[in-house]
């Protein structure tokens, strides 16, 4: 799995990113990126019993992407690397709901469900 490209498209807060021939080590750039990020949002939190709780399950979903892919890089088979890239996949998406879900709560916009 040397010179690992690949093509992404992500839909994140209703714009669409697309990332071409990104590399392994850009990739890891981004994930290790993405994770610093949702550690200095959870850490600007102010303090509630309900952004305690939205805070740890931000803290777990957007911070393991990173290390799952770095998983993946040194996986056994193309079996196991499609797994932990899908395990990626849920992991990031799940940080996006929770991020959208903080975005409403600071809002004020918690009345408004999207799907």
């Amino acid at each position: 799995m040397d010179n690992l490209q690949f093509t992404i498209s992500v839909r994140f807060f209703h714009s669409n990113i697309e990332i071409s021939c990104m590399t392994e080590v850009e990739l890891k750039f981004r994930l290790k990126q993405f994770a610093l990020m949702v550690i200095r949002l959870v850490d600007e939190m102010p303090y509630s019993v309900s952004s305690k709780a939205l805070a740890n399950q931000i803290m777990r979903s957007g911070t393991s992407p990173y290390a799952n892919y770095c998983a993946a890089c040194i996986a056994k088979s193309d079996k196991d690397f499609i797994n932990k890239l899908k395990m990626v996949e849920e992991e990031l998406n799940n940080s996006k709901c929770k991020i959208k879900t903080i975005v409403n709560v600071s809002t004020g916009n918690n009345c408004k469900i999207e799907q």
